[in-house]
């Protein structure tokens, strides 16, 4: 369901999906567990979807599909029953449309960065975050957030939060003061950024 122009997936022949570029395995078990696809200046993927065959991919540990062109093709729900995945990288990938909420039930994600969609990804309700309760890394940069209700409430129900950028949300008239001002939110917060 892709389209490439040589590249990565150029080595993806025969039945070793163990051998190709971008795909990592378990030594032990054969599992698939890292798909790393990110795009470079000379190569990308370009798709008008996330295939949903990813879905069969139990034992991911790590997605990055960042900087392909997914032609405004929404985040599928599926990634939501990925339970060991514990890196997303959808940057500047070109998806649109509401994040799905489904993505707070990845419990043990520890990084996820959809930023730099460029305002064509947005957030209704931030409160599928409440489930990533071990997120250490949260980058929401570039999304649409002027609409979300509940996103202030991550700034003290996530506690395993130490970067979040919130970098160009469209967020307005907004009143910080009595949340920064709180010794119980962000304790372990080591990186804020609310530019722009």
């Amino acid at each position: 369901s892709v389209k490439y122009d040589s590249g990565i997936l150029s080595s993806w022949v025969g039945n070793e999906c163990c051998l190709w570029e971008g795909i990592q395995c378990d030594a032990v078990t054969g599992n698939v567990q890292r798909l790393h696809l990110k795009a470079n200046y000379y190569y990308y993927i370009s798709a008008n979807m996330v295939n949903s065959s990813l879905a069969e991919l139990r034992h991911l540990k790590y997605i990055n599909l960042s900087g392909n062109r997914f032609h405004g093709s929404r985040i599928p729900e599926f990634i939501g029953s990925l339970k060991q995945l514990r890196y997303l990288n959808l940057s500047d990938a070109g998806f649109e449309g509401i994040i799905p909420p489904h993505i707070g039930n990845l419990s043990n994600l520890k990084v996820l960065d959809l930023s730099s969609n460029h305002y064509k990804l947005k957030a209704d309700d931030m409160a599928w975050a409440f489930g990533l309760s071990s997120l250490e890394l949260l980058n929401l940069s570039y999304v649409d957030l002027s609409g979300a209700q509940n996103w202030d409430m991550m700034l003290h129900m996530i506690p395993s939060l130490k970067e979040l950028s919130l970098s160009q949300c469209r967020l307005s008239n907004v009143t910080l003061g009595p949340f920064l001002n709180s010794s119980r939110i962000l304790p372990n917060i080591k990186h804020l950024d609310l530019g722009y």
